[in-house]
């Protein structure tokens, strides 16, 4: 599927489809738009060279993309707006693309586990835009990523329950991971919940801060930094706020 003068391949309120497969390369917007569609499943696909984003999902819950590989799409590999839900996105290759996976605010309960994502701007980013559309309750696990051009993983702006698991972040020229302004206050004040960070592998990463956190109320257990062992607040660890934290080993 190519040289065509939209996406790809467009579904709008479908659900239960197989998309399995194809090769599709050099359309003028997304190689997939998926419009409010649930239940899809996207597997061993190859998208490349699309002038918008691989996968390009708005709205809809409990979409599988299992097993594709991206290649130097315009906006991203994988990009999921609008109250985008439940979806897995897993054991995909992901290479040269802005932002490997992309979640905008409202994403809520996505898991995205054992991805390979090398060489883009940003390995995963979320990002919630304001209070009343806070992310919530994702897993990010067993990824690994390699030589982002800025950070590996970048949670921005009002990222709440995160679970940030046994992933391995590599030769970031800025930070492994990064959490600006986290935890942003909701208009129901029992959705503001800690993200969790647990047994991280940090390696050569930027040398200020592999970990940066601005704000907010994080855990973290067994994180290491290859360079300097656990991290502890003043080495590896930025904390630019009044933050309430705790490191155990």
């Amino acid at each position: 599927i190519s040289n065509n003068a939209e996406d790809g391949l467009r579904t709008a309120g479908s659900v239960h489809n197989v998309i399995s497969g194809n090769l599709v390369k050099s359309n003028t917007q997304n190689a997939f738009y998926l419009s409010v569609s649930s239940y899809d499943t996207i597997t061993s696909n190859t998208l490349k060279l699309n002038g918008a984003a691989g996968i390009y999902i708005w709205g809809g819950t409990g979409n599988v993309i299992r097993r594709n590989t991206f290649d130097t799409n315009t906006t991203g590999g994988i990009r999921i707006l609008n109250t985008g839900t439940k979806n897995t996105i897993e054991n995909n290759d992901i290479q040269f693309e802005t932002s490997g996976i992309f979640l905008w605010g409202g994403s809520d309960a996505n898991i995205i586990v054992n991805n390979r994502i090398v060489s883009c701007t940003n390995g995963i980013v979320l990002n919630a835009l304001a209070a009343d559309t806070n992310i919530y309750s994702c897993t990010i696990a067993f990824n690994t990523i390699r030589a982002s051009k800025a950070d590996g993983l970048l949670i921005d702006y009002g990222s709440n329950d995160m679970h940030v698991v046994g992933n391995k972040i590599t030769g970031s020229d800025s930070r492994g991971i990064s959490v600006t302004d986290p935890a942003v206050a909701s208009a129901d004040p029992g959705w503001d919940y800690p993200n969790v960070y647990e047994f991280n592998n940090l390696i050569d990463n930027d040398s200020v801060a592999s970990f940066y956190t601005s704000g907010g109320t994080n855990t973290f257990s067994d994180l290491l930094d290859y360079a300097r062992g656990v991290i502890q607040p003043g080495a590896g660890y930025r904390n630019t706020s009044n933050e309430t934290f705790a490191i155990t080993v």
